[in-house]
């Protein structure tokens, strides 16, 4: 038997993650370094990393499929995506290993400059 909310999901679908935004607009709020690996040093506040629960000193291990190579890829990574689209991260904490979702965020103006280039080659 259809019900109500199984037509109305019919009908009206969710609509699909944007394509990719080679222009660099995707943006999370963390600082990252590299040391063991790429670890966060900063979570800034009200931002999608803070809403997704990432914290000071977790270890990021892959970003949306992707194991990033050194601080320039994640984020490049990052930058790809829409703001809008929701991106798989895992992470390292301690040692446990979390899998969450970042809903991206466009760069706010007063964010500043980003510290490393875009590159605009696509992503593998």
């Amino acid at each position: 038997m259809w019900t109500l909310a199984t037509l109305w999901i019919l009908m009206f679908p969710a609509l699909p993650d944007p394509e990719p935004d080679s222009r660099g607009k995707g943006y999370v709020g963390v600082t990252l370094e590299e040391n063991e690996g790429l670890r966060i040093t900063k979570v800034l506040p009200n931002t999608p990393a803070s809403r997704a629960g990432l914290q000071e000193g977790d270890v990021i291990l892959r970003i949306n499929n992707h194991e990033p190579e050194n601080l320039s890829d994640a984020i490049r990574n990052i930058g790809y995506n829409r703001p809008g689209n929701v991106v798989p991260i895992e992470i390292r904490r301690g040692d446990d290993v979390l899998k969450l979702k970042i809903k991206v965020t466009i760069r706010p103006s007063d964010a500043g400059p980003i510290p490393v280039p875009i590159p605009t080659t696509p992503l593998p």
